[in-house]
């Protein structure tokens, strides 16, 4: 079995490769195993090898369920504005917070940045452990009332 980590589009991926026949290989992403068909066009088609509810594709994330938080979803969602990893999340469930308050630290190619609250009130959920990668437009944390 050989080991490799790929970093695509800032998101970093552990992976360990085995070959099956030389043209079927099983994967293992980030603790979860993926059987790959390798076409002569040099293409990977991911087929999970257990049955997603929904197609897959390359730029599936593997995550972990984040730890024991209030996650209601009700309240103001603060989103991701790139793909990246969080690197340092800056607040607790329950803190208040104010507009303008930086609540999350992002790493997106190498670089911090720094994810404020645009709204006042309380931290409802946290949707992302440290370590996680999210994309662009994803959930990060819920501020309610």
């Amino acid at each position: 079995m050989k080991e490799f980590k790929f970093t695509i589009n800032g998101n970093k991926y552990n992976t360990e490769i085995d070959s099956n026949d030389g043209k079927m290989y099983e994967v293992l992403v980030n603790g979860t195993s993926y059987h790959v068909e390798l076409e002569e066009t040099k293409t990977l088609n991911i087929i999970p090898s257990k049955a997603p509810a929904a197609p897959i594709s390359s730029t599936t994330k593997v995550t972990r369920k984040p730890e024991a938080k209030n996650q209601s979803g009700k309240g103001t969602k603060i989103k991701a504005p790139l793909p990246g990893t969080v690197i340092k999340i800056l607040v607790k469930v329950g803190d208040t917070v104010t507009a303008g308050q930086d609540i999350l630290i992002l790493e997106a190619m190498k670089m911090e940045n720094n994810i404020t609250s645009h709204t006042n009130g309380k931290v409802v959920s946290i949707l992302k452990n440290r370590g996680d990668s999210t994309l662009e437009g994803e959930d990060l944390i819920i501020i309610g009332d």
